[in-house]
């Protein structure tokens, strides 16, 4: 048994923690504004506005986070959340689900759910135990395959860290990131390395399984406008942070959602390209890059299927 800490060194931190857990020394920072709600469920709003927001120059976050929260106030004056939960883990989670159906049938679902799951442990074991009945259920590797993929950033209160399941119960290591460019007021321009580094390296100290990111893409708006050159210039930039950080398989957002992220078939594009009397909108940097040697399906002799090697991450 490890020796217990010194008494002494508790009761100095319980001092320090009793002597500056107050709002007076928050400021400058992002979760200062949780101080201007009383009830939980704003001041988990207030939390997750905070969160999404912190990057880049504290002075500009706070700007951004009290615009965010300012104009919610006035746009929504007497807004409740529809979702159920009691901590952001739960917040995550029923966010997550209510992108797939209404928020009345996530709550039928939740109320279960968050009895049985509290903490990302919970989550791990309901991983490993709907994995362990697909194995005894006959279906192999070569049918299913693992894709474990958080989000580029930490939300929910927890690092992704945190939910990973075990090599033995993953096949791929994936993670999605978007860079949503100046199309929202709390959104700033980021690069794929800005984007993917970072977690990365975390990934990789976490597992070496085969390296995914089974979605991105990027807004084209930049400095207050549409830059089609700039969002040219981030696609051959992704395919080179991939390269450098090995990564096996991307799939690309093809769906003009929340911004423009298509690079074929949307609001916007570099070139066009005209099938049948009707003319695409595309970017020829996603053409050359999908068209290279080293690329599934990229080369003219190359089958555009999956083999069951590459399907399995063997390259």
């Amino acid at each position: 048994m490890p020796p217990l800490p010194d008494p002494r060194l508790a009761e100095a931190l319980e001092g320090l923690y009793d002597c500056y857990n107050n709002r007076c020394w928050v400021h400058p920072d992002p979760l200062e504004y949780l101080y201007r709600y009383d009830r939980l469920d704003d001041r988990e709003v207030a939390a997750l506005v905070a969160s999404m927001l912190a990057y880049g120059r504290v002075g500009q976050i706070l700007k951004s986070v009290s615009e965010v929260l300012d104009h919610l106030a006035a746009e929504y004056p007497d807004a409740t959340i529809s979702l159920d939960f009691s901590n952001r883990l739960e917040l995550l989670v029923a966010v997550v689900l209510s992108a797939q159906c209404t928020d009345e049938r996530v709550n039928q679902v939740t109320e279960d759910l968050f009895s049985k799951y509290e903490t990302p442990g919970d989550y791990v074991a309901a991983w490993r135990h709907l994995h362990e009945a697909m194995a005894d259920g006959g279906v192999d590797d070569d049918r299913l395959q693992w894709v474990w993929c958080p989000n580029a950033d930490d939300t929910g209160g927890h690092p992704v860290e945190a939910f990973y399941p075990g090599d033995e119960y993953v096949d791929w290591v994936g993670v999605d990131g978007y860079n949503f460019g100046d199309s929202r007021e709390w959104s700033d321009w980021r690069w794929p390395g800005d984007l993917f580094d970072d977690v990365v390296a975390r990934l990789r100290d976490l597992t070496d399984r085969p390296l995914a990111v089974p979605e991105f893409g990027t807004s084209s708006v930049r400095s207050g406008r549409h830059d089609l050159r700039a969002k040219s210039r981030w696609i051959r930039a992704a395919f080179e942070t991939f390269d450098s950080l090995d990564v096996a398989m991307a799939c690309w957002f093809n769906v003009d959602k929340e911004t423009d992220w298509a690079v074929f078939g949307g609001a916007r594009g570099s070139t066009t390209y005209a099938d049948g009397g009707t003319v695409y909108q595309a970017y020829g940097a996603y053409r050359d890059v999908a068209a290279r040697a080293d690329v599934v399906g990229g080369a003219d002799e190359a089958s555009p299927r999956e083999s069951w090697a590459s399907f399995a991450g063997r390259f």
